[in-house]
């Protein structure tokens, strides 16, 4: 799995905040795996993290499933 995260920071109330974030996440599951039910985990992971739900910020999740052949 890889992530990728971009952030815009504003001054609010004279102080330095993260306004908005920005996710990529790219999921590589093997063949046969059930893509829906990866998606939707990646959804609940992004719910749960103490992480995004300790921000003010609006986050955005851009969550890919990608389905990886076993090598020859």
């Amino acid at each position: 799995m890889t992530c990728q995260v971009s952030g815009t920071v504003d001054r609010i109330d004279r102080a330095a905040q993260f306004t908005a974030l920005s996710m990529r996440a790219v999921l590589e599951v093997p063949a046969g795996a059930n893509e829906d039910q990866a998606s939707r985990l990646l959804e609940r992971a992004k719910q749960n993290c103490l992480i995004t739900r300790s921000l003010k910020a609006s986050c955005r999740l851009d969550a890919l499933v990608r389905v990886v052949q076993p090598a020859v």
